[in-house]
């Protein structure tokens, strides 16, 4: 039987989750090993020697979202065949294991259970990246995986999603984990592309990144408490 591809869609642009994915996203984005390195990942997109014409650019772009939104779905297939060898496993079940991970994540994030450890990167994989499509590709999965430790309990939450969700299958896997992947993708780019406009903006996502990652912990743990009473 043919994959529906229309009824999926349908399913998760009125899921909750999506939502939930691309929030675990931007807070991904103002993490320690994203926001103050950002010049650094800028200089490597642009190009060196000043090599700024538009068309090369664009492909040098186009090259690096695909590899890093690659490397995610291929997080998302995994975590969404998972999901779907569960699904004998009673949904209350699921429910309270996925809310409870959340609120521990989110206090975490919080400071009130310092012994949950974040891990922290600043591996800077652009100093190995060469001009091109290709070498931009393999650039942009590269700084996925570079950036994955320092985003563990973002990306664990997604991954935790796509697993447990109902009905969870390769393709739901990939959809979260690729609207995870936007969630960093978008304000990327969009600041690289306008960073003389968003440069005060930017100074201050860097100054509150603290206080931004911490109510993104305080949502986590609301969002856990809404699996646990199936609110959600």
């Amino acid at each position: 039987m043919p994959y529906d591809f229309s009824q999926a869609a349908q399913a998760s642009t009125a899921s909750p989750d999506v939502i939930v994915a691309f929030v675990n996203g931007l807070l991904s984005f103002v993490s320690p090993c994203v926001l103050p390195l950002l010049p650094i990942y800028f200089a490597a997109l642009l190009g060196a020697g000043g090599k700024k014409h538009p068309k090369a650019v664009l492909l040098r772009m186009a090259g690096f979202a695909l590899g890093f939104l690659a490397f995610y779905l291929f997080l998302g297939a995994w975590a969404g065949t998972v999901g779907s060898l569960l699904s004998g496993v009673p949904r209350w079940l699921l429910d309270w294991i996925t809310g409870g991970i959340f609120i521990l994540f989110g206090l975490s994030i919080l400071g009130v259970l310092p012994g949950i450890r974040l891990f922290s990167t600043t591996a800077d994989a652009s100093r190995f990246v060469r001009d091109g499509f290709f070498p931009m590709l393999a650039f942009g999965a590269t700084l996925a995986l570079s950036w994955a430790p320092c985003n563990t309990v973002f990306i664990g939450n997604v991954l935790l999603m796509a697993a447990s969700t109902n009905q969870a299958t390769l393709w739901t896997g990939m959809g979260l984990l690729g609207v995870y992947a936007l969630g960093m993708m978008v304000p990327f780019l969009t600041f690289m592309l306008l960073s003389s406009v968003l440069g005060d903006t930017l100074t201050f996502l860097k100054k509150h990144q603290t206080t931004i990652r911490k109510i993104g912990g305080i949502l986590m743990v609301i969002f856990g408490l809404l699996k646990i009473f199936h609110l959600m």
